[in-house]
């Protein structure tokens, strides 16, 4: 393995803080991540690692070479990149993270236009690092996009408010924003908290409504079942509540009281930016995202 191979070893050891993480993302076994680091410690001369039986430690060196070899091994991407924008043919591997529920209407038609690219999909709500975590390129529901990213809008997604039948039959319904403090309240929200302000238009004047939440989670799909269940009203993107409604499982609420549309981003590093397959598939996303 030669010297640059050896230091993206270490890179993703100190990364991940661990010989398996690092062996996984690199596709190789753990014992040949141990015997390369062995190598290279050898090598230079200099302890990198304290390894103990639960955890490892950068020594003073090991903090300083990490430095180095970071800026290398973000080099050595932009290099790749710029070699793929030379490609009549995107392909390659495509690190994508964003939330679960939109992947699932996202990626098969992805796949079957762009057979050369192979997808590694980070299905979390959770908003990652992109460059620590080293993925291409994240989907974000956000009014403010990161400014350490480049952003594209890409399109927006209309949040629907609504209950199960049961729900509003044993409870009643809304007539006004300010009548939601007596029904039990779901939220979605990439950061949950107990505090909701759900923020409504009326005739291009917004209003804020300050609430408790019964059910708080950053996974669509549990607040979801747990509007089916007749637990409460949520918020949800419409293309998740659009077929109950339509089958009648959920009403929605409140309809001339609406939610300002949530726009959706593409970011991604800077050093991404030539990649043909980050272009093509923000594309994509722009054009299937208009049939949502």
């Amino acid at each position: 393995m030669s010297l640059l191979s050896q230091m993206e070893v270490f890179y993703h050891v100190a990364t991940e803080n661990s010989f398996s993480k690092a062996a996984i993302k690199l596709g190789l076994s753990k014992g040949y991540v141990s015997l390369q680091m062995n190598i290279l410690e050898t090598s230079l001369g200099a302890k990198l690692i304290h390894r103990t039986t639960r955890r490892l430690n950068l020594t003073e060196a090991g903090y300083a070479f990490y430095d180095s070899c970071s800026k290398i091994i973000q080099e050595k991407n932009t290099a790749q990149s710029v070699i793929e924008s030379f490609k009549e043919e995107p392909s390659g591997q495509l690190r994508i993270t964003a939330v679960p529920s939109l992947t699932a209407h996202l990626l098969p038609g992805f796949l079957t236009q762009f057979p050369n690219i192979d997808v590694l999909l980070e299905a979390t709500p959770r908003v990652l690092d992109l460059i620590e975590e080293e993925i291409d390129i994240a989907i974000r529901f956000t009014f403010e996009p990161d400014e350490r990213l480049i952003a594209k809008k890409i399109g927006e997604v209309a949040f629907i408010l609504c209950a199960s039948p049961e729900y509003l039959a044993a409870h009643g319904t809304p007539k006004v924003p300010e009548d939601l403090s007596q029904f039990k309240c779901l939220e979605y929200a990439l950061v949950p908290k107990y505090d909701l302000k759900w923020r409504f238009m009326y005739k291009n004047v917004e209003k804020t409504i300050n609430l408790k939440g019964h059910l708080v989670s950053n996974n669509d799909s549990i607040i979801y079942e747990a509007l089916i269940a007749g637990k409460g009203l949520a918020f949800l993107p419409d293309y998740i509540v659009r077929s109950a409604v339509m089958q009648k499982k959920l009403v929605p609420v409140l309809k001339e009281y609406q939610m300002p549309n949530i726009p959706i981003y593409a970011v991604y590093p800077s050093l991404k930016y030539k990649s043909p397959k980050i272009s093509v598939f923000i594309q994509y996303l722009a054009e299937i995202l208009k049939t949502l």
